[in-house]
């Protein structure tokens, strides 16, 4: 399986980066960290700087290699600008510079970059987001992490415009709940057994392969 992934060059994405490696299959890594992984083809970028021409460079090297990917997932995580103080009743002020650039590493460049990788993708592409469970259930405790929740709505909505609008790939969002202390490897055993028994698009699907909506 030749895989594209997205911000999955540390913590848990890290594991999953390996552990799909390791399977032996081929994996081109976008990711903001200097990696060195026999097996792993990595491009380096900073999350902080990304723009548009930045991503027309990755796709650039992406379609160099001149390659059908079977799966595609974005894995990344980028939300900063906006925090509790933002809210409160005092002068505090949004950095609206961080807000906008975390909102189009988030929503934006994953559009951009599918549009510009088409010859990349084929009807059986697998393209996926990973999301949270704040998505589709009420965590009060959670709310605090409103906007970062909001990104990832956005990104579900996205999923589901690629499938309805019937472009190439088999598009799907995963909603792993919560990541357990210690239980990494089996949690990226299985996202990796579900995203490989997907077969339609539009759905979002549990960690356990339960599928949510």
């Amino acid at each position: 399986m030749k895989v594209l992934l997205i911000g999955a060059g540390s913590k848990w994405g890290l594991i999953f980066t390996k552990y799909i490696k390791d399977q032996g299959h081929e994996v081109d890594l976008v990711t903001s960290k200097v990696l060195s992984l026999e097996g792993v083809d990595s491009y380096k970028i900073s999350w902080n700087n990304l723009n548009t021409e930045e991503v027309k460079n990755i796709a650039v090297w992406i379609n160099s290699k001149q390659t059908e990917y079977d799966l595609i997932f974005f894995n990344h995580n980028s939300y900063t600008g906006v925090n509790e103080n933002t809210f409160k009743n005092n002068s505090a002020l949004p950095d609206l510079n961080s807000w906008n650039q975390a909102y189009f590493n988030h929503c934006q460049m994953p559009v951009l970059l599918l549009k510009l990788i088409g010859n990349s993708i084929k009807n059986e592409t697998k393209v996926g987001w990973m999301i949270t469970g704040m998505v589709n259930k009420r965590q009060p405790e959670q709310f605090q992490h409103g906007l970062y929740a909001s990104a990832k709505h956005t990104n579900q909505s996205i999923m589901r415009l690629f499938n309805l609008h019937q472009h190439k790939g088999i598009f799907f969002v995963i909603d792993p709940i919560w990541f357990e202390p210690g239980g990494e490897m089996r949690d990226a055993r299985s996202i990796l057994n579900v995203i490989n028994k997907i077969d339609g698009g539009g759905h979002c699907w549990s960690k356990d392969g339960h599928k949510l909506a």
